[in-house]
């Protein structure tokens, strides 16, 4: 079961380090605003917190830009990666529990229309049985839910043999 979530988490730790990179760079453009003429002749907080969240920004990203160096924020953003990663053997174990895979290919892998990491793969059991394994990333939060968060979601699939 190990080596099968080894094999999905190399096709996907480089989508995850790049999303890092680029989650680090939009976040660290928040300084680049608040160097900006416009922002600096902002009269209150409130002009130039709007002219934060008018990018997209939220207090949290304000503040994740104003706390942490660049080199700290893209550790911590690469940590917040390998964690993710790391929920790929939870999922794994847990969904292809009982199954006993020989083969593993990747189908697709990559970043989704919505920018995050999604990926399928076809794996083979002991029997020649085929299952489709996939993951994909997507906003949650609801009206009971206090901040929108982003939610990966592991499906598994057994094929009809042909």
């Amino acid at each position: 079961m190990n080596s099968i979530a080894e094999q999905i988490k190399a096709t996907v730790r480089e989508i995850f380090m790049l999303q890092a990179q680029s989650n680090t760079d939009w976040i660290w453009k928040i300084r680049e605003i608040k160097q900006s003429p416009e922002y600096k002749q902002a009269k209150d907080a409130y002009k130039k917190f709007a002219l934060i969240t008018s990018q997209g920004y939220s207090k949290k990203h304000d503040s994740l830009a104003t706390f942490y160096t660049y080199n700290q924020l893209l550790e911590k953003f690469r940590k917040d990666a390998e964690l993710k990663l790391s929920k790929i053997d939870f999922a794994v174990a847990k969904k292809l529990s009982g199954v006993e895979v020989e083969h593993v290919k990747c189908l697709h892998c990559g970043l989704g229309k919505d920018g995050f990491a999604e990926g399928t793969w076809h794996l083979t059991d002991k029997e020649g049985q085929l299952w489709l394994f996939s993951f994909d990333t997507i906003y949650a939060g609801g009206y009971n839910i206090q901040c929108m968060h982003v939610r990966t979601q592991y499906t598994i699939k057994k094929l009809k043999q042909q």
